[in-house]
């Protein structure tokens, strides 16, 4: 992969996060995939080996075993603001790391060129 490439990816995964953080998503799309999520929720039960994995990562990071109306009351209470918030914490940029790697020459041009994209 060429400076170049590195360069315009590195501009368009910017592009794609701002446009994320300014427009969010839309009311449709979360009703979607709280539905999807849990349609795949309720299927997951089906399996035993799930449904163990769910109880024992429930207490593991809970502290506790969320019945399943828990689990779906949790998900149909997710708002936009949650998503703001969420995403507003993923995308901050006093937390980004980048790497790059690979056989590639002009590393502190692209290094240069990633701060001014990403961090200025």
């Amino acid at each position: 992969m060429g400076i170049d490439q590195i360069i315009n990816v590195a501009k368009l995964i910017e592009r794609d996060i701002q446009d994320l953080k300014a427009n969010l998503i839309t009311k449709d799309e979360l009703t979607k995939s709280k539905e999807q999520l849990k349609g795949n929720f309720i299927l997951g039960m089906e399996s035993t080996f799930s449904r163990m994995l769910d109880i024992g990562r429930s207490e593991l990071l809970l502290g506790r075993i969320l019945t399943p109306e828990e689990v779906l009351k949790k998900i149909d209470r997710v708002a936009m603001e949650d998503i703001k918030r969420i995403i507003s914490r993923i995308f901050d940029k006093s937390k980004y790391n980048i790497a790059y790697v690979g056989n590639i020459s002009g590393h502190e041009m692209i290094d240069k060129e990633l701060k001014e994209i990403f961090f200025i």
